[in-house]
C-alpha cells in the first residue's frame, strides 16, 4: 500500500478511537489486545480527546505525535479518581500491512500526567 493509503488506515483507527469505537480495534492484529486498556481508559477519562499533531509515513511505517487530554474521573490503572484534567504527548509508530495495523509502539508522558493528577511528585522534587 501506498504511505498515503496507510495514513488513511491510521486516520480510520484515530476516528473510531476518538468515537469510542473500541470494536474497531479487533480489526488489526496489534491492537485487539489494547482494548481493555481503551476500556479502562474511557472509563476513568470520559470526556477524553486527541488532537493528531504529526502523521509521517514511509513504507509500511507510520509516526505520529498527539496531544490526549480530559479529567480523571475513574480509577485508573489503579489510581483512584482525582477529579484532576491532565493532558500529556503521546508519540508512537505502527506498521501497516494490506490495510491492518500489525505492528503498535507507543509512548506516552504518564509521568507528566501523575504529575497533574497530583499522585507524582512534580518536577525537580528532591
Amino acid at each position: 500500500m501506498s504511505t498515503e493509503a496507510n495514513k488513511t488506515v491510521f486516520r480510520a483507527h484515530f476516528q473510531a478511537l476518538s468515537e469510542r469505537r473500541l470494536e474497531s480495534l479487533d480489526a488489526h492484529p496489534a491492537l485487539s489486545e489494547t482494548r481493555p486498556f481503551f476500556e479502562q481508559f474511557f472509563t476513568a477519562f470520559p470526556d477524553a480527546t486527541a488532537t493528531l499533531h504529526e502523521l509521517i509515513a514511509e513504507g509500511d511505517w507510520v509516526a505520529y505525535r498527539l496531544t490526549q487530554r480530559g479529567t480523571h474521573q475513574g480509577e485508573f490503572m489503579g489510581i483512584p479518581a482525582t477529579g484532576q484534567r491532565a493532558e500529556w504527548e503521546v508519540m508512537g509508530t505502527m506498521r501497516i500491512v494490506d490495510g491492518t495495523i500489525v505492528e503498535n509502539h507507543a509512548q506516552a508522558d504518564a509521568i507528566g500526567m501523575m504529575q497533574q493528577l497530583g499522585v507524582a511528585p512534580p518536577a525537580g522534587w528532591a
